[in-house]
């Protein structure tokens, strides 16, 4: 509602003459913002530019996917997500960038779990995972991301790494081997 109300200021500002910088000052906003509402078509223009940008890198759209609203809703399953999709009331905004995960994960990833290395080129090879899961109260944040590879992503599942090893004991107990802590 709030981005239907500035549309609205800024269309009506520059109805009455107002410039870029008079619009910018008087909402306080950016002029690509004012750019974004006063232009024909320009979101559609935004919507498949950031869909190409997801789509050259790996990268970026595991970060999109990981920060948005529907990967929340997937985890209640996709008929829940097709019916309240755009009624979430209280979701947090996240304001973290692929940089930001970049530089968090670094040149050499690797999985958080298993400590195998990551292939960043190859979006199949891994996820981004909520280290508190989010079922758990985890919140889409970059100090609840880790990389994952995939197969151990959906081991893990709704687990907290801590619980996974665990019941990683019991099986390798279970199965005849011994299993115990390192000093560190």
């Amino acid at each position: 509602m709030e981005e239907i109300q500035l549309k609205d200021k800024i269309k009506n500002l520059r109805d009455l003459g107002k410039t870029y910088s008079e619009i910018k000052e008087e909402l306080n906003c950016s002029k690509s913002t004012i750019s974004y509402h006063l232009s024909e078509g320009q979101k559609d223009k935004t919507k498949e530019r950031n869909k190409k940008r997801m789509d050259e890198n790996p990268v970026i759209k595991k970060v999109e996917n990981f920060k948005s609203k529907k990967r929340l809703l997937y985890l209640k399953g996709r008929d829940f997500q097709r019916r309240h999709n755009g009624h979430l009331k209280n979701v947090q905004e996240y304001n973290f960038s692929y940089r930001d995960v970049i530089e968090k994960i670094g040149d050499n990833p690797k999985c958080y779990i298993s400590g195998l290395p990551i292939d960043i080129n190859d979006g199949k090879t891994f996820e981004f995972d909520h280290i508190k899961p989010a079922k758990q109260g985890g919140l889409n944040t970059i100090d609840n991301l880790g990389i994952t590879k995939t197969e151990i992503n959906r081991i893990k599942n709704d687990l907290t790494v801590y619980e996974l090893l665990e019941y990683c004991k019991i099986i390798l107990e279970n199965n005849g081997y011994d299993v115990s802590l390192k000093n560190k």
